[in-house]
């Protein structure tokens, strides 16, 4: 499962997690440098503004359940 809960640029579960318009998910603080040097998605490279990244609730509240798992 912590696989599923993990992404593409720390590959550790998410912390804060984001997404883009292209339905991309990464942490906030990944994807926000990711977006100092490029602006577009790591995964498939479609370009967004910074303005563009939103917080994943859903994903957010998947991992606060994953981790608080007995």
């Amino acid at each position: 499962m912590a696989k599923v809960l993990s992404r593409a640029i720390c590959h550790e579960v998410f912390a804060d997690a984001c997404v883009l318009p292209c339905g991309h998910d990464f942490c906030q603080v990944c994807i926000e440098q990711a977006f100092d040097t490029e602006h577009s998605c790591p995964t498939c490279q479609t370009r967004h503004r910074r303005s563009e990244i939103r917080p994943n609730r859903s994903t957010r509240r998947l991992v606060e359940i994953f981790q608080n798992r007995p």
